[in-house]
């Protein structure tokens, strides 16, 4: 299986995409995918695939030192052949706090 990279290939695809709880002025950095040739997209899909880091800046302040952040992901897992409907998996971010 892989995971539809952010932005997705087709518009009936579901990218890749990471919400923050309670942090609306955040910004995410998305990677490349790697690009597939499935029989249904010979001119190939972009895909993430293995393990793949997102990353998220948001102002200075607006992450308290200390605090848990939060968030939630959304992927659609696919293979050659079918995708699967749409999940959102809970998570802990892990935060580096910059000067």
């Amino acid at each position: 299986y892989h995971i539809n990279a952010n932005p997705a290939s087709f518009n009936y695809l579901i990218p890749t995409r990471l919400t923050i709880t309670r942090l609306t002025n955040f910004r995410v950095t998305y990677p490349d995918g790697t690009v597939i040739k499935p029989k249904f997209a010979p001119d190939g899909l972009k895909v993430y695939q293995g393990r793949v880091t997102l990353r998220a800046t948001a102002p200075k302040g607006s992450v308290a030192r200390g605090k848990a952040v939060v968030g939630e992901l959304m992927v659609q897992a696919c293979d050659e052949e079918i995708c699967l409907p749409p999940a959102t998996l809970p998570l802990a971010i892990a935060i580096a706090i910059t000067k």
